[in-house]
């Protein structure tokens, strides 16, 4: 479960460079889907992301980490519990 939690505070730090890519590069929608943890105080305040405060893009970046550690978390009971019943 340690493990799963860190690889997801892990993969939340790298998430909004890769959604900034996937959404520019590949598919708009996919890119938004990745950046919504980020996104979230954009929508909020009504603000760009560029023009936010650096304070509140750290938060941000908090928050990203904190959603896909738990993502991860869930994930992991998910597949343990899958494992139990076969």
């Amino acid at each position: 479960m340690k493990k799963a939690v860190l690889a997801g505070l892990i993969t939340g730090f790298l998430m909004p460079l890769f959604g900034l890519f996937i959404g520019l590069q590949v598919s708009p929608i996919l890119g938004t889907f990745i950046l919504g943890p980020v996104l979230l105080p954009t929508l909020l305040s009504g603000t760009p992301l560029g023009l936010l405060p650096p304070l509140v893009r750290l938060l941000a970046l908090f928050m990203s980490m904190l959603f896909w550690a738990a993502f991860f978390a869930a994930l992991h009971r998910a597949v343990q519990a899958w494992r139990k019943t076969n």
